[in-house]
């Protein structure tokens, strides 16, 4: 039983790790540029920390004092995962002054990067998963190629809608929070990430319900 269940946390910390590396990051760089685009001249680290996420470069602690148990960095953003389940987000201050310094079309440009960056992952991942599922099904002679084919790449197509949908919603929310002063200093959630897991799972809803997937 003990390695059964060490086996799952294994499991469960390792799809955490994909997800925050995969959608994570891009959704923190979409906020963070999306908030440069709703704040205007008054972007700064305090428009970020009423969104949830801390500036700073060292590694943030749980509330307990322990070390995160997962961080992924990337570009001066850090997504961390704690002990106790939480996920905290940290922009270093160097990414903060980049983000000040952009131009509109910039930052714009830098959140539409940051989109596709979530519909590639989302892309790669969905179809990831189908493949393996599909697999063994074509090898016991039960799934024709041709349907395994469809069936992987409309996973992929979801996919994409899905990451894209998530990281999108996550900066259009840090724009507009950012350009009516809303949110809460130190706010007890990262604010974007909260939005990009529930946007993302209601346009995979979405999809399965207009199109299906097998």
């Amino acid at each position: 039983m003990n390695v059964l269940s060490t086996a799952r946390g294994a499991a469960r910390l390792a799809k955490a790790a994909v997800d925050l590396a995969a959608f994570g990051v891009p959704s923190i760089r979409g906020a963070l540029f999306g908030a440069r685009v709703g704040a205007g001249a008054r972007f700064g680290s305090k428009v970020l920390e009423r969104l949830g996420i801390s500036v700073g470069e060292s590694v943030a602690q749980a509330a307990s004092g322990a070390l995160p148990s997962l961080a992924v960095v990337r570009d001066g953003i850090t997504v961390e995962l704690a002990q106790s389940g939480s996920v905290n987000a940290r922009v270093s201050h160097a990414a903060v002054a980049a983000a000040r310094t952009a131009t509109i079309g910039r930052a714009m440009a830098n959140v539409g990067r940051a989109t596709m960056q979530g519909a590639g992952a989302g892309a790669i991942l969905d179809a990831a998963a189908a493949s393996v599922n599909v697999v063994s099904r074509v090898r016991a002679g039960h799934l024709a190629t041709s349907e395994a084919t469809r069936i992987v790449l409309k996973h992929a197509i979801r996919g994409a809608v899905a990451g894209a949908a998530g990281v999108a919603a996550a900066s259009g929310t840090s724009a507009v929070l950012a350009a009516t002063g809303l949110g809460v200093l130190g706010a007890p959630v990262v604010i974007p990430l909260v939005v990009m897991v529930s946007a993302s799972r209601l346009a995979m809803r979405a999809f399965d319900h207009r199109f299906g997937v097998e």
